[in-house]
């Protein structure tokens, strides 16, 4: 299953990619999100990339019959390598939600546009367990695509207050 966003925002590619590396910004995102317990374990930024990998546990209602699957609060890994190829940002992204059986992997790309820049992720969910795979592979790519959608919201109001 693969899920996919895009945002516009009326700043520069490398505006943009400056704030998604600051720590200070990762920390309150993840806080607006519903996330606890953030460990930013790497957070290595330069003009021509960025390699991240932040842990965190972040809530989940799941249905009853995925209970077993999804805990109230699940630990999640997020890694993230950017690389900058002539003003464009792009991102292999893996996501590990420890417990679950559900594999996420991705790309991002930032890239400039007229006088702004737009976000693109697109992320694949994978289940291979037999009967509820499928229907626990859609419920965590739901929740994620309610998250991206969130955490673009965050990253726009971010730039609009700080720059």
């Amino acid at each position: 299953m693969i899920v996919k966003g895009q945002q516009h925002f009326p700043y520069t590619a490398a505006t943009v990619f400056s704030a998604i590396g600051a720590p200070r910004h990762i920390e309150e995102k993840q806080r607006f999100l519903g996330s606890r317990n953030i460990d930013i374990r790497q957070c290595e930024q330069t003009d021509s990339g960025l390699d991240l990998e932040i842990v965190r546990e972040v809530p989940a209602e799941a249905p009853a019959m995925l209970k077993k699957f999804i805990s109230e609060w699940n630990r999640v890994t997020q890694e993230e390598h950017w690389r900058e190829n002539a003003g464009e940002y792009r991102a292999q992204v893996k996501v590990d939600i420890q417990g679950v059986p559900v594999s996420i992997h991705g790309e991002m790309r930032l890239y400039s546009e007229g006088e702004g820049s737009v976000h693109e992720v697109t992320l694949n969910f994978e289940c291979r367990v037999p009967l509820v795979g499928k229907k626990l592979a859609e419920f965590v790519a739901a929740k994620s695509q309610e998250s991206m959608q969130n955490e673009f919201a965050f990253v726009a109001d971010y730039l609009r207050a700080n720059l």
